[in-house]
This record gives C-alpha cells, structure tokens and sequence, in this order.
C-alpha cells in the first residue's frame, strides 16, 4: 500500500544521502502503517545519521517493542544506547539478542565493543574473541581485532637511544627551519628503530608540511602497520587523508583515533569541521563540536 511506498522511498533517499527527506518518508510510512517495525528500524537509522541519537533511540524501541525478536532493531537499539553512554543499557539489549542466538557475530562484537567503553576489559576480551570467532563471512573481523588490540596494548617496540637522540635533533632543526638536515637525523633514526612507528610518523609530518601528501599518506600507513597506537598517528592520517579529499576516510582514521583517546579534543574538532563544510551533516558536526567544547577547546567561529 502507500506505507510501503513511502518505507521504500525512505530508503532509496537514504541511500543518496539525502537524511532530512529519508526521515520525512519513514515518518510518512509511519502514519500510514505504525505496526510495521521496520520503518521505525530505518527512521532510527536516519536518525542516527543525522546525529539525533535521543530520537533514534526512541524509535528503535518503538521496533522492538512491535516485534520483540527483531534483532536488527534490538542491534541498533544497543548501539544507539552505546553512542550515548548507556552501557548498560547497551549490554542488556545485546544479551537478549544472544539469548536467542549466542553466535551472532555482529551482538558478539557490539557487546564487547560497549564492555570495552565501559571499562570491563576482561569481559570485553573474552567477548570479541568470541565474536572473532563466530564470524563466519569476516564481516567484524577488522572492528574485533582492532579493539582487541587496544586490550592487549601489545608492547612497543624499543628505541634505542641514539635514535631518540636523532629525533630530537631533528626536532630543533625542523624549528630553526632546517628540513633537510631534519629529514636526514630522521630517516637515520627510521634505520635505527626500524620496527619503531615514531621516526616515520614524524618523516610523514615532515613531508606533509612539505606538501608532499602522497609521500606522506604511504609513511603514515607503514607507521601504523608497524605501530596501531602510535602517537596520535590516526589522527594525523585523518588530516592527511582530509588534504587528500578523502573525506569519508579521514573520518574513519578520525574516529579510530578516539577509540585510542577518547579525550583528544582535536579528533573532535576535525570530526565537527569535516562533517559540517564536506559531508553535509550538522547535526553530527555539532555533536563533535561540543565535545570537543566540553574536553577544553576554544571556540571557532566557523562552527
């Protein structure tokens, strides 16, 4: 009937980005036909696309309590939960999902992913190796593994001292606007600590400011491969990608940094400027702002 209609047309917006008329059909559908669960499944969606997770919440309710064994809407509801701090919340959701289905890979992940933000690491390790392990197609492997690293903190490869030294020489002749003598104790240090992350993260910085970002981008990803948690090293690959016109991927790199460090107020600041002036979405882009307001930062008139 016309519910469908306007459920279908919901859909087809929200694939072309378009989240304010997306939400306008989902809530047409919803006044045709207010039985039918997945509309309010795909209202929430837009919703969380647009950054209104109190709203999205609302309606992901709204689809669990019309059909209490739909797992996708009782997913999301958990993860809208999540994004808000409701831990709890979130955990109590996913468990009723595993209670139906105890090796569902995505609940498996999103658990341990909420359990991790909650600060119950021993739970959280034992449950995304579970989800590691109930995942058949590779779907949550790269989200699994990544927060299982963040876990384990793997311990960092040793500088030797002679390349902390040659860092921080470089570090005084990058300031007397020596770049070549800079990047050379670099790279001697890159020789030195060759499975260190730290000289070539500071060799890409370098190359950046030269306005080489290719250059730059391919020694960010071989600082990353050889350290994850390098200093605020997804955080600068955002940046880098940003110059790039890779938005979509800044966005990921800057969202992997707050994993890392939840508390780093220019990840925000970037997440707020990208999803304002690149990905048309205020919503999100305000969202990011006052947390990067609420963490310390100054005001930016542009925003």
């Amino acid at each position: 009937g016309f519910a469908q209609s306007h459920f279908r047309l919901g859909i087809i917006y929200g694939e072309r980005g378009d989240t304010a008329r997306a939400i306008k059909e989902c809530r047409r559908a919803i006044e045709l036909d207010p039985e039918y669960p997945k509309s309010y499944l795909n209202l929430g969606a837009m919703l969380v696309e647009a950054g209104n997770p109190d709203e999205a919440i609302a309606a992901f309710r709204a689809s669990v309590r019309l059909d209490p064994d739909y797992i996708s809407g009782r997913v999301n509801l958990a993860m809208a939960l999540e994004s808000v701090g409701d831990f709890a919340g979130a955990v109590a959701e996913l468990d009723t999902v595993l209670t139906a289905e105890p090796e569902n890979a995505l609940a498996l992940k999103e658990k341990g992913v909420a359990l991790y933000r909650w600060g119950r690491f021993d739970e959280a390790r034992e449950t995304l190796t579970a989800a590691l392990a109930a995942d058949g197609d590779g779907r949550q492997r790269a989200e699994a593994s990544f927060y299982l690293n963040v876990i384990e903190r793997p311990q960092r490869a040793e500088v030797p001292n002679a390349a902390v030294a040659g860092m921080a020489t470089a570090d005084t002749l990058l300031r007397a606007g020596r770049v070549v003598e800079a990047l050379a104790e670099l790279e001697m240090a890159a020789r030195m600590a060759p499975e260190s992350g730290e000289p070539l993260r500071r060799i890409a910085l370098v190359k950046r400011d030269m306005g080489l970002i290719g250059e730059a981008r391919e020694l960010m990803s071989q600082a990353l491969a050889l350290d994850p948690f390098v200093e605020h090293g997804h955080f600068s690959m955002g940046v880098i990608l940003s110059e790039m016109q890779q938005h979509p991927s800044a966005i990921h790199e800057y969202e992997s940094e707050l994993r890392i460090n939840p508390d780093f107020p220019p990840a925000h600041l970037n997440l707020a400027l990208t999803y304002y002036f690149n990905e048309g979405n205020p919503n999100l882009a305000a969202n990011h702002y006052r947390a990067y307001r609420e963490l310390g930062g100054e005001p930016v008139p542009a925003l």
